[in-house]
């Protein structure tokens, strides 16, 4: 499971190692600057992360009120990428992952893992999963005094037809800066009232949409330290086979499409008094 320009004849002076000026431009009511996107999402994540080059911890988040359809509670043990706890529970679904090392133990109930709620799980552990396909493609960032930091977007089109799969959208806020949206063809989530952990500003509330974008909230009501993480809480034998493990992949509707048993006719209606249009 762990596994979505401006000109002028200034030059100005990074102060942040990060940030690659280049030159600007400036009018009487604006100065916009160019800085490297790469750059920009590699601070944020350092910034605004629990995992990227964070220290372990223990955290808790609670969903909306317990028992409602879209309710939940995550719990989190980690030390580093590989070796971590997680516990998820919610009405419909629940799980229990521990990585140790190589051996991973997966334990699921449920008929299938709700989308919303992995959303929430991965804003714990891995809060921009496209981050490696944003850098790939993204162009330079326009930086605007009245907001430091736009938003990082890739969105491909190939032969005039949006690549849903590429698309990706991440937005940012604050002077360091840090990750406020992000944003995908499968995927939405909002982050809010940062607060200091260690050297960090990480965010305490969540926010996600289901079905007629009805959002669904999530509190982060537990961040603290693991100073002493106890060795019997990570052991994962017998691991669980990677074959039984929950995962999900998405495809394009192309390749969807093929892999339909018998795909219908369609039916198109009669022209009329006008020549098709060509797409």
């Amino acid at each position: 499971m762990l596994n979505s320009c401006l000109r002028g004849p200034i030059l100005a002076i990074a102060f942040s190692p990060v940030l690659a000026w280049a030159q600007s431009s400036l009018t009487p009511q604006m100065s916009t600057l160019k800085i490297d996107a790469g750059a920009v999402l590699t601070q944020a994540l350092k910034a605004s992360s629990l995992t990227v080059q964070g220290k372990p911890f223990h955290a808790v988040m609670d969903i909306e009120k317990a028992g409602e359809t879209y309710s939940g509670r995550i719990e989190v043990w980690w030390v580093n990428g590989s070796k971590y706890r997680m516990v998820v529970t919610s009405p419909k679904f629940n799980q229990v992952v521990t990585v140790n090392g190589d051996q991973v133990q997966e334990k699921n109930e449920g008929d299938y893992y709700p989308r919303w709620l992995e959303n929430f799980t991965l804003a714990l552990l891995d809060p921009v999963p496209i981050a490696n396909n944003l850098r790939e493609r993204s162009l330079p960032l326009g930086q605007n005094p009245n907001k430091p930091y736009g938003c990082l977007r890739r969105d491909d089109r190939v032969n005039g037809v949006t690549d849903q799969l590429t698309y990706g959208q991440v937005c940012f806020s604050g002077s360091e800066p840090w990750v406020e949206s992000v944003r995908t063809f499968n995927e939405f989530m909002f982050f809010s009232d940062w607060q200091k952990f260690g050297e960090k500003q990480i965010a305490r509330t969540y926010r996600t949409d289901v079905l007629d974008e009805d959002p669904v909230v999530g509190h982060l009501t537990v961040l603290e330290e693991l100073k002493e993480p106890d060795e019997a809480r990570f052991a994962a034998d017998p691991a669980t086979l990677v074959s039984q493990r929950w995962s999900t992949s998405f495809v394009s509707a192309r390749i969807a499409e093929g892999l339909v048993e018998k795909a219908p006719t369609i039916q198109w209606p009669t022209v009329r008094e006008a020549r098709p249009r060509e797409t």
